[in-house]
């Protein structure tokens, strides 16, 4: 069993933990006992815009305790792939260091004010553009201080789904040790050919990456009229035992 292997655990006590379980006859959503020596970790990611309040910095000091990763969302790209900083976000890699928090350089396909389609299908479909925007991101990551990479790329063509993954796994080898996440919109199945969802092929993305985050969000926006929350506790949990599905069973 590969989940064996995975929690450097054993057939026989797994067998033993789940009496009545056939290990030929599993299927996707069952709930199996997994004896491990392996010590579950929680990690958290936090996302921030860089401002001018003179509070910003102190409302890190009081969240620092509750903070593993922190994106900062400062960063787009030309139609060349050229990775360029928006805000001055200096400070806020600076404290993220002295609090012990890892400062991830986000970047978007974001530009006058709405994520770009057509620039992120753009750049990924062209070979020397996504090299471009690799090498930039690299750079910048290393010049400035950070500790990796946020990825927040929406409303990818679905027709770029494979450069989507060929661009994850370049820039993850340009980084090296240093951290590469990705977000992704939630979805309840693979939908290969929808405009939202369908550049995102979970178990490839959780091959190539360090970290995903699945946005299991409210898809309303600040300012804008009442809608639908998605952050019920029966939502998540259905979405986090999909993602789970989608990514180890296919890996």
């Amino acid at each position: 069993m590969a989940n064996a292997q995975q929690f450097s655990s054993d057939i026989s006590l797994i067998l033993k933990a789940n009496p009545g379980i056939n290990p030929n006859q599993l299927y996707i959503g069952q709930t199996i006992n997994i004896p491990s020596p392996i010590k579950l970790e929680m990690a958290t990611l936090g996302f921030i815009v860089p401002s001018s309040d003179a509070t910003l910095l102190s409302t890190l000091d009081a969240l620092s305790s509750q903070l593993t990763y922190l994106a900062v969302v400062a960063y787009s790209f030309t139609n060349e792939g050229f990775a360029y900083n928006e805000i001055e976000d200096s400070a806020i890699v600076t404290k993220c260091k002295q609090l012990k928090i890892t400062p991830l350089l986000m970047i978007r396909n974001y530009t006058k004010g709405n994520f770009s389609a057509d620039l992120a299908g753009g750049v990924l479909e062209n070979l020397i553009y996504r090299q471009n925007l690799v090498l930039s991101i690299v750079n910048l990551t290393t010049q400035r201080g950070f500790g990796g990479v946020s990825i927040d790329l929406e409303f990818i063509p679905p027709a770029r789904r494979n450069d989507f993954i060929l661009f994850l796994k370049e820039l993850k080898k340009g980084l090296g040790n240093l951290i590469l996440q990705v977000n992704v919109h939630a979805k309840a199945a693979d939908l290969p050919t929808n405009r939202i969802v369908g550049a995102y092929d979970y178990a490839a993305i959780g091959n190539a990456v360090d970290l995903m985050a699945v946005m299991t969000i409210d898809y309303g926006y600040p300012g804008g009229p009442p809608t639908r929350s998605h952050q019920s506790d029966g939502w998540n949990k259905l979405l986090s035992t999909l993602s789970l599905n989608f990514i180890l069973v296919n890996c």
